[in-house]
């Protein structure tokens, strides 16, 4: 099953400054022990932890706690906020948009489309301008589970860019059915794969799609989820 990486789930604004903190720590983290001329065994040592700690500070998974953080700014001779950051800083250089959820998608059957609001979504600025016009649903079902989208997360649609084969979409299957699967062009068919095999591909042949009413609305572009 193919994860998409581009579909990282998001979680609003307090995750995002977390993760930027995260980033710069890790940044500044490696500067330094360049620097120093220090690998991640030698620093472990010195600082009296575990190498795992070391790595995932360096992959931003994690960041010290703050006693800790005082002893690796005792060893580089800087000081803390140097080290890390200023948090408040850093949450200033994000401006958020609110969306509005327009309805529920199905990834599992096709069910019939909802265009109610049902909640509203935060995402970067950064994101509308550089995908223009887009739209929020929330995943019911979960035939797109081995692409990391679950049930109850919300997909950013871009209505105006392209569909490549594979890329996952919002697709109205005809008047009052929609459904969010991946997209496989091959020469006679659309087909529509979920990503769980519990859930059977719908196969569209091409030369009908007009019929039906069939439309690609969108490419997920990405992945809003609460916790």
């Amino acid at each position: 099953m193919k994860k998409d990486s581009n579909l990282k789930p998001f979680y609003g604004r307090r995750s995002l400054v977390a993760t930027a903190v995260n980033r710069r720590f890790s940044r500044r983290l490696l500067e330094l022990m360049k620097e120093k001329g220090l690998n991640q065994s030698k620093l472990a040592l010195i600082l009296c932890t575990k190498q795992q700690n070391i790595s995932r500070w360096i992959a931003g998974e994690t960041l010290p706690r703050m006693r800790m953080a005082e002893k690796i700014a005792g060893v580089f001779n800087v000081s803390v906020e140097d080290l890390i950051g200023n948090p408040l800083t850093i949450e200033a250089d994000f401006e958020i948009a609110v969306l509005p959820v327009l309805g529920k998608i199905p990834a599992g059957v096709p069910l019939e489309s909802a265009t109610d609001i049902v909640g509203e979504v935060e995402v970067p600025k950064a994101m509308l301008q550089r995908y223009g016009d887009v739209f929020a649903l929330m995943v019911l079902g979960e035939s797109m589970t081995g692409a990391g989208i679950m049930p109850g997360d919300v997909v950013i649609v871009a209505k105006n860019v392209e569909i490549r084969n594979g890329d996952v979409a919002a697709v109205k299957l005809n008047d009052y059915d929609t459904t969010l699967k991946r997209i496989i062009y091959d020469e006679d068919h659309v087909i529509l794969q979920a990503e769980n095999p519990k859930f059977k591909p719908i196969i569209l042949s091409k030369d009908k799609l007009s019929e039906k009413g069939f439309e690609i609305l969108g490419r997920v572009v990405k992945l809003v989820r609460d916790f």
